[in-house]
Parts: C-alpha cells; sequence; structure tokens
C-alpha cells in the first residue's frame, strides 16, 4: 500500500514569495498592497464573492454587474495612475511585453490573464481567460488597455458562464477626465501601523495557472478597497426608490444619507450570509475570545481586526472594538454571522466611529424569555 505523506507542502514557492513581498498583512488587520497607493486588500474565495454580489442584487432588485465593471475600471485607473506603475515601452514587441506586464500584475492578485485577439485604430478585442468574475474581469480589462493606447473607449463583454470573457471596446472620442481618489464614508483611527506577526495570510497559495492560485483547494481572488467604495457610489443614484426593511438588523450611527444606509445594510447581510453559508465554527467562552475571532475570520483576509472586547449583558451582547476596517458594512457583516454561530440566535448590531476607530455591539436580536 503506498504511503500517503498528509503533510505534503502544496503551495508553490515562487508565488508565496511574490505574494509576501507585493502584500503586507497589518497589525490592525488590513493587508495592503505595497505598490498602487498601497491600497488595502481584501483577499476571498471566488464562490463567496460570487454569492456576496448576487445576494445583494436580490435584496436590492437590482442588477449591479454594470456598474461594478465600471467601478473596476476607474478604479484601475487610478491604480495603474501610481508611479510604480509605468508600463513597459520596448521598441520590439511592444504590445507582447506589455501584456506579459499587465499580466505579471493580474496573477497576483488572482484575476486571470489578458489576451489581445484583434485591434484597430478605432477597436480592440480582448479575451480575459481564468477571470475571477465577469463585470470586474471587464472594467480591469478595460482600464489596462486605455493605459497601454493611451486613448478611451466604450466597452461591453460576453461571458462563457464558466472561465473567459470578451471585451469589446470601441473608441470614445468624449473627453473623460482622469480618475481621481476617492475616499470611504468612515475613518480608521490614527497613528502608525505596523505588519502583524505570524504566518503571513498568503504563505499558503498554490499556482494554478496564469491568474489563477488557490489556498487549501479553493481559488482566491482579491478585491481591492478602492473598488468596493466607487462601487458603493456608483450603486447609491439607484437606490432612492427603495425602501429599508421594516425592522433594520443593523444601526449605522452618523450615516445620514438614507440610500447608502440602505446599501450598507445588503452589504452586511450579504457578508452574514457568506459567513454562515461557509460553515464555520464559531467558540466564545469570554470576551477577549473575540480577539481571536477576529484575527481568524477578518485579519486573515484583510477586513480588519478586533482590537479589544467588554461584556455588554448577560445575553451574550459583546462591544468591540476595531482600529481599522477593510469596509464597515462588510467587517459587521462578518461579525454577525460569527455572533450567530456563536450564539446560535440571530443578532442585531450598532456601528459608530470615534478617535478609537470603530465601535461594533453586538446584541441578541430578540429579548430573552424570563421564568
Amino acid at each position: 500500500m503506498p504511503i500517503v505523506d498528509e503533510s505534503a507542502d502544496e503551495r508553490t514557492p515562487w508565488l508565496v514569495e511574490a505574494l509576501e513581498l507585493r502584500f503586507q498583512p497589518t497589525k490592525r488587520g488590513l493587508i495592503v498592497e505595497t505598490r498602487s497607493h498601497r491600497v488595502a486588500t481584501h483577499f476571498l474565495r471566488v464562490a463567496e464573492f460570487e454569492l456576496w454580489i448576487g445576494d445583494i442584487e436580490e435584496q436590492l432588485q437590482l442588477t449591479l454587474g454594470r456598474r461594478l465593471a465600471h467601478a473596476a475600471a476607474e478604479s484601475e485607473e487610478w491604480r495603474q495612475s501610481a508611479a510604480d506603475r509605468e508600463s513597459p515601452k520596448p521598441f520590439f514587441k511592444r504590445k507582447q511585453k506589455q501584456l506579459e506586464w499587465a499580466n505579471e500584475d493580474l496573477q497576483l492578485r488572482g484575476l486571470g490573464s489578458l489576451e489581445l485577439l484583434s485591434a484597430s485604430d478605432k477597436s480592440a478585442k480582448l479575451l480575459v481567460r481564468d477571470r475571477a468574475h465577469p463585470a470586474i474581469a471587464a472594467g480591469i480589462a478595460t482600464s489596462m488597455w486605455e493605459k497601454l493606447t493611451d486613448k478611451r473607449y466604450r466597452f461591453h463583454w460576453t461571458d462563457d458562464g464558466a472561465s473567459e470573457s470578451l471585451i469589446t471596446l470601441e473608441l470614445d472620442s468624449r473627453s473623460i477626465p482622469a480618475a481621481e481618489t476617492v475616499d470611504g464614508r468612515w475613518q480608521n483611527a490614527e497613528g502608525i501601523d505596523g505588519e502583524m506577526e505570524g504566518m503571513h495570510p498568503l504563505s499558503l497559495a498554490r499556482h494554478e495557472g496564469l491568474g489563477n492560485w488557490t489556498i487549501d483547494g479553493e481559488r482566491i481572488m482579491s478585491l481591492s478597497q478602492d473598488l468596493i467604495v466607487r462601487f458603493e457610489e456608483t450603486a447609491l443614484p439607484h437606490l432612492t426608490d427603495k425602501a429599508r426593511r421594516a425592522e433594520p438588523v443593523c444601526e449605522w450611527e452618523g450615516v445620514t444619507d438614507s440610500e447608502r444606509v440602505k446599501l450598507w445594510d445588503a452589504f452586511a447581510e450579504a457578508s452574514r450570509n457568506r459567513f454562515i453559508a461557509s460553515g464555520e465554527m464559531v467558540l466564545v467562552a469570554e470576551p477577549e475570545h473575540w480577539v481571536h475571532v477576529g484575527h481568524r475570520f477578518l485579519s486573515r483576509t484583510g477586513l480588519g481586526g478586533v482590537d479589544t472586547a467588554e461584556t455588554l449583558d448577560e445575553h451574550g451582547g459583546v462591544r468591540l472594538t476595531l482600529k481599522s476596517v477593510f469596509h464597515p458594512a462588510m467587517t459587521v457583516g462578518t461579525l454577525l454571522g460569527a455572533w450567530e454561530r456563536a450564539e446560535a440566535r440571530p443578532a442585531s448590531v450598532r456601528w459608530s466611529q470615534g478617535r478609537s476607530g470603530h465601535i461594533v455591539e453586538l446584541r441578541p436580536r430578540h429579548d430573552i424569555a424570563k421564568n
């Protein structure tokens, strides 16, 4: 009988080394790209992102693919504007070298690989193989091609539903301003953020193909904070005629824009559902255990980290402080799911922010019956 070595190391050393150099995990629970404006980056399973975005569309009764694609295009343009993102300009095989440069970037982000099918002065056809998500692939591919050609394009895409997206570009003669910095509607605690100790969150990455890598057999993709913030802004105008649920689960202190409240509700609920669907077990015996919960389910993916925890009541209510978050609603939703798994009953949450960062108060959604 053959002997199976269960401790066999299946990670890909060169990929792990490149990821660890490119993405820095911090003590506050964010994973920061060391290049391109040092943007915070969330790493998650492709299947989880599909569940998350689909859940949001179902809650809001909206199709958001086009909004996501335009947010991805604008975010990528801003990302490529960083001083360290200049593409090569060789005399020979120029486009081939530039596409190799683009694919080296996409490779580490787990977003597939870009291929040029045809190009003329006024149009182009691009193919993204092994794409992570069709709308994101379309937006990023368009922006990359605009960077390489120094031209503006309108775009649309078709998807085979499995692994490839075909993006068709047509020259756009309109004068379109360059993408500018967009800040999220929240503030993290001030102070210097050092590097997280211990094993790097991406140290078990295994190369599966160009732009496709896995951890523990699950394909991983990156999601930049800037993309999510831009996606939020593009979606808000479409929520004016949407009603908030009668009994909201989340309270967003200080968020006065009703459309943003509705969108954050949807983000949080989708993140909660995503966590519940993962089947993860959460064991909490003391409030301090939430610091470990935060490290395991937030910091390891770049959503933030729980700094302190204290009891609110005798029914599992807890107040958590976090110095930084990737996005308040996504982080809060994940904590909602973790609390419900730990306590085995529905929760409500109140989020606020101050000089110390973010405060998340989790309580039972319904009063506990007394004998």
